[in-house]
């Protein structure tokens, strides 16, 4: 039976936030270990019981967001969420009706021989053993209906290769960016071709369902392109509602500036020289020379730059983000805090992948200054290469 996965990347139609029929989120976790698909599943000590890590959803936290940190805190892996699976709908010890939303995550880490197995208390179950490894019945009907037959396809054909197209657009400066991530994606069994947005056709042929299009590209004509990929190809447009929904800086800022997540207030000048709330980009982003402002910011930036983030110690970080899990050039930045913001922002902008621009500081503080749904990835080789597995699995499981 197949399931609407990814056709939920907003959590819930009004801002994601916890309603009152939704009280847990939690994930399926699986790795592929050579040509074999396992599961992880966690074991509670004070029930004596297996079953999914999850979850009760904190105060104001979105689902993806808790589903993530339920996986982090029950089994210590950092996953990439694929999409989200059918809800799951038991009653509680207390007969209250509870409903569970459930993502689908991959493990990509590579772990030393001697972690390979799961820490104490949770298992790595081949995918054959899971149903009957799981305790309650009402799991294993959901396992058998909403994901094992996913996850089948994947261990049938292991050696399929994806097909992915990346548009990009010839006016912006993505040009090596494109080329590195064909190359990694070709690298990762990933059949990649690019295509120039102005001429773009999606090359489905046969394979309709194992196309993926990746648009590369912030021109206004994107959301127009995407939309009509994915209702004439029937192709997995990444990002799909973020291009739709989130087509401005406008609208992204409007959106942090909801989820408490630290970004800059003011920017000390507009075009008029009056106090002007932005997203700000930063001086190797182009603002400065290139930007459509650069004329009248570059004496106001850098004096903000100099007066405000250098002399107190501020330092500019790029952070990469696939499925939620992050990636960095100084893989020491990463805090816990800073990954919830992150996994906050795919919620609220519909983003299945992105990149952050960031400023923090000695103590860990940090604000962000630009978020992007089209990042290349090319100064991160781990990012790109957790891109082309993404890519193949979605590809696989359609």
């Amino acid at each position: 039976m197949s399931t609407p996965l990814f056709r939920q990347p907003h959590p819930l139609e009004e801002g994601g936030l916890l309603s009152a029929n939704i009280a847990k989120a939690g994930a399926v976790v699986f790795r592929c270990q050579s040509s074999k698909v396992e599961v992880l599943l966690v074991h509670r000590a004070k029930q004596d019981d297996w079953t999914f890590p999850k979850g009760h959803v904190e105060k104001e936290e979105w689902l993806q967001e808790a589903a993530l940190r339920e996986v982090r805190e029950e089994t210590g892996v950092r996953s990439v969420t694929l999409g989200r699976l059918q809800d799951a709908y038991y009653e509680d010890d207390a007969g209250r009706s509870v409903q569970l939303a459930m993502y689908l995550g991959v493990d990509i880490d590579r772990p030393s021989p001697e972690l390979q197995n799961a820490r104490k208390g949770t298992a790595w179950v081949n995918l054959r053993d899971v149903a009957m490894k799981l305790t309650y019945e009402n799991l294993r009907e959901y396992w058998q209906k909403c994901v094992y037959p996913l996850l089948h396809k994947i261990s049938r054909q292991p050696n399929v290769r994806a097909r992915c197209s990346v548009i990009y657009s010839s006016k912006e400066s993505y040009g090596l960016g494109v080329q590195m991530l064909v190359r990694t994606l070709e690298q990762g069994r990933v059949l990649a071709k690019k295509y120039e947005l102005k001429q773009f056709r999606a090359d489905v042929g046969t394979s309709k369902a194992r196309q993926v299009l990746y648009f590369l590209t912030n021109a206004p004509s994107t959301k127009t392109a995407a939309w009509w990929a994915k209702e004439q190809s029937g192709a997995h447009v990444v990002n799909a509602y973020g291009i739709e929904s989130c087509d401005a800086k406008s609208v992204i800022q409007s959106k942090l500036s909801k989820l408490s997540i630290p970004v800059p207030a003011l920017f000390p000048y507009d075009t008029k020289g009056k106090p002007k709330n932005v997203l700000l980009k930063s001086e190797r982003h182009g603002i400065r020379k290139n930007g459509i402002f650069g004329r009248f910011l570059q004496d106001p930036w850098l004096l903000y730059w100099e007066e405000n983030l250098q002399k107190k110690g501020w330092e500019e970080h790029k952070v990469w983000s696939v499925g939620g899990k992050l990636f960095a050039g100084n893989s020491k930045i990463i805090s816990e805090q800073l990954l919830r913001a992150v996994q906050r922002i795919h919620g609220a902008c519909g983003f299945e992948v992105l990149s952050v621009d960031l400023f923090m500081n000695r103590e860990g503080k940090f604000f962000i200054i630009d978020v992007n749904r089209s990042p290349a990835f090319y100064q991160s080789v781990e990012a790109r290469e957790a891109f082309a597995l993404f890519v193949s699995l979605l590809s696989r499981m359609s």
